[in-house]
């Protein structure tokens, strides 16, 4: 009798570990995968504006180009912000690239001269009257330290600028080290992922043609000229 009560025992002592499967944990991985909503400045397009003010016609030489104060320059940031890590590039297009600037500040270099967006007249974009130029300077990824990298155009190389410049038809993104890369599969090697992406656009090196090249170009200066620009980025996300 003793022998078969400690069997029933030993088998309740063998039971009770397996019934306790019966409280199982689940862990459990969830997530998707999607195109990021990113926007600039927070909005979906915005634009930024470089009031360059209003220049007296009696300033701009007779034969010389007119060049802005160096106090005139003007600096904006882009910030773009996504809600999920990505990488970012940009096209950029000068709106009147196809308009006729016959000159440029004879104390720029040729890389400076390709990165010229050209100025026009409101009531005559076909010739331009003059030029700007956009640098980008305290890029950040995320808040960290980063660089502009960009497709090398071998017509428009600006390797030797000291800074990271702007040009009509230039593919750029925010990367890991500055750099020109020859095709877009080298310039995404070079991207930096993140969810916010910012860089300062600093409006630089602008002038207006000298009073007789304006009339060249058939610039009527017996009015008030209106003259503008526009640098368009395009952003694209992912690779």
């Amino acid at each position: 009798m003793k022998d078969f009560l400690s069997g029933v025992l030993i088998s309740s002592l063998l039971i009770i570990p397996f019934a306790s499967l019966a409280n199982t944990v689940n862990l459990q991985v969830n997530g998707d995968i999607k195109a990021p909503t990113c926007n600039i400045n927070g909005v979906t397009q915005t634009d930024i504006i470089y009031d360059m003010g209003r220049v007296n016609f009696n300033v701009i030489p007779q034969t010389d180009i007119y060049m802005f104060p160096v106090n005139s320059n003007v600096t904006n940031n882009i910030t773009v912000t996504c809600d999920a890590a990505t990488f970012v590039f940009f096209d950029v297009q000068d709106t009147y690239a196809s308009s006729t600037l016959t000159k440029a500040p004879s104390n720029i270099s040729i890389e400076h001269y390709y990165s010229v967006f050209h100025l026009v007249d409101e009531d005559n974009t076909a010739s331009a009257i003059g030029g700007t130029f956009f640098r980008l300077k305290n890029m950040k990824v995320d808040n960290d330290d980063a660089y502009i990298a960009y497709i090398y155009d071998f017509t428009k190389s600006t390797s030797r600028l000291p800074y990271p410049t702007l040009f009509s038809d230039g593919i750029y993104t925010w990367s890991i080290k500055r750099a020109e890369a020859i095709d877009m599969a080298t310039l995404a090697s070079f991207s930096k992922p993140g969810k916010e992406f910012s860089m300062d656009v600093v409006q630089d090196n602008s002038y207006l043609l000298s009073r007789e090249d304006l009339a060249k170009a058939n610039i009527d200066t017996s009015k008030e000229i209106k003259y503008k620009g526009e640098a368009v980025l395009i952003f694209k996300i992912g690779l």
